[in-house]
This record gives C-alpha cells, structure tokens and sequence, in this order.
C-alpha cells in the first residue's frame, strides 16, 4: 500500500512539474530584420537572411493550462523588405502527431497551425490575424478585441511544409496588404499564436496571457525595426465565365443537347489598403446577383 501511494504521489508530483508555470511578458518586443536578399517563399528557412534574423522562442500555453510551460517548442523570426514583412515560424512536434490537411482557405483550423496577429495602429481597436497550416493552407481573419470575422481575406502567400522535427511556416504580406501610419519608423502591436490540437487543443503564444484583461489585442507585444516603407497599393484580375447548355425531348421522345453558350467577364479591384478598395466588373454576370424581392404598394383613397 504505501508503495502504491508513493508511486501514485510521484505521478502526481511528476504532472505539476511538467505543468510549470512560466512568468507573463509585459510588453514584450521583438526586432524585425531587414531583409536585402530575395527570399523564396518556399517553407524551407535555410536563407542567409533567417539566419541573421534573432527573433523569439518565448511561447506559453494559455489553454488549456494557464501560462505554463508547452509541451513543444515553437520559435518566430520576422524580416522585411521594401515591399513585404516576412514571417517564419519553427514548431515542434512528433511529424506523426501532426495534423494538417489540404483545405480550402480558412477551412483548416482543426489543424496545427500558426499565425502572427497585427495591430499597426497600436489602438487595440482592429487586430488582422494572418496564418498558415503545415502545409502552407492560409487562415486569416479579423478581430476587434472580442470577435473574430472569418470572412476577411487578406492577400499574402504562405508555404509550409513538415519535417523530422515538426513543422516550418514561411509566410510573405505585401505592404500593399495592411494599413499602417505614414511615418518614417514603424512600431506596430504584434502577437505569435499556434494551435496544437491532441487529445485537447492547446493554445500557445507569445509572452503569454493575462484571462483577468478581456481585451487580448491589449496585451499584443511591440514589433520593432521597420522604416522606410510605404503604403502601395495592389491591383487584381479576377475572371470569371458562365457557360449554359438547354436540353429539349424531341417527337421521339429523346432528350437533344443545344449548344453550349457562355459569357466572360472580368472583375477588377485595386486596394489602396486592407480596409479601402475599389472594384470594377466588365460584363457582369446579374443572374448571380441577389436582387430585393418586390413589392407593390397600392394606395387607395
């Protein structure tokens, strides 16, 4: 009996050390570097740039431990350019646990992922959340502090891919993507975040969180080192065609197939930003507009 009770006092005590509590970080900040070589947008990280780039390995699991210590390792570099801030993640993990799947855009958040958050206004009003699974698949939304709106899809291209030791993320967004202040030195609000679903989800980010502040883009660090860029805005193609094809029954009751007949069109969208833009259609397609129903008001005296 009392070997049972030892045995089941060092489980016990075994479980609290592995659940270590770690110490939040007020305001912490990390450094972008700038980037003077091309970089291969390809989930490989092995350019001369990263490894330059010092970035942070303080990750904290907030759910469902609360800021204690993750069961994997997760490290975050971010570099930028004139035109793109570059963002590069290490997570590790068992390649056999790892779940990723091939998903269509914002489909894939049961899987492993990870993501930065951004508030380039540092007002904690509108936070952008810009990610990727391991396989590259994007995941992004908006947040203002409390919700998060899915529909939102911002332009950036992201690779990932898993290997012997878990899982890298390489991720491009354009300038002409984000909104930001017209300064010369940038200082914007940022936070880390990665998924890491097993038997419960675990959520773990950078620095930590504190659950008694509701406001989670209060508690974003601070992203330094960027200066000399410019709001550019990014102009998109988006063709389309429709095609259709009637069928009738003859004399002999056999169904005959009329020709087919289709339409182009062409939608263009110039962004000035990512919460200001412009579109224009060439030869709309109105049968897929949705229309008001009408009605008819009928006045009698």
């Amino acid at each position: 009996m009392r070997f049972i009770i030892k045995a089941i006092t060092l489980i016990l005590l075994s479980q609290i050390l592995l659940a270590e509590k770690m110490e939040t970080l007020k305001d912490p900040t990390v450094e972008a570097e700038r980037f003077y070589e091309s970089i291969t947008i390809d989930g490989n990280l092995e350019e001369e740039s990263w490894g330059r780039a010092t970035g942070t390995d303080y990750f904290i699991e907030i759910d469902p431990g609360e800021n204690i210590m993750p069961s994997e390792k997760t490290k975050v570099k971010v570099g930028y350019d004139e035109s793109n801030l570059y963002v590069a993640f290490w997570a590790s993990a068992n390649p056999a646990d790892i779940r990723a799947s091939y998903q269509k855009r914002d489909r894939a958040w049961g899987d492993d992922f990870v993501a930065i958050f951004l508030d380039t206004y540092g007002d904690a009003n509108v936070g952008t959340m810009i990610g990727a699974n391991p396989y590259g698949v994007q995941l992004d939304a908006k947040n203002d502090g409390n919700n998060d709106d899915e529909s939102f899809d911002l332009i950036y291209e992201s690779q990932g891919r898993i290997t012997d030791s878990g899982y890298q993320v390489e991720m491009s967004i354009p300038f002409s993507s984000l909104s930001f202040p017209e300064q010369e030195v940038q200082e914007w609000k940022v936070g880390f975040y990665r998924s890491l679903p097993r038997e419960k989800r675990a959520q773990i980010v950078w620095g930590g969180f504190d659950r008694t502040d509701p406001c989670f883009l209060c508690q974003l660090g601070t992203l330094t080192g960027i200066r000399d860029i410019k709001q550019r805005g990014s102009l998109e193609f988006l063709p389309a065609i429709v095609g259709s094809q009637a069928s009738a029954l003859d004399a002999n009751n056999t169904l005959q197939k009329g020709d087919i007949n289709g339409e182009a069109s062409l939608g263009i969208k110039y962004s000035f930003s990512s919460d200001r833009f412009a579109e224009l259609t060439i030869n709309p397609d109105f049968s897929q507009v949705e229309a008001d129903e009408q009605q008819v008001d009928v006045n009698t005296t």
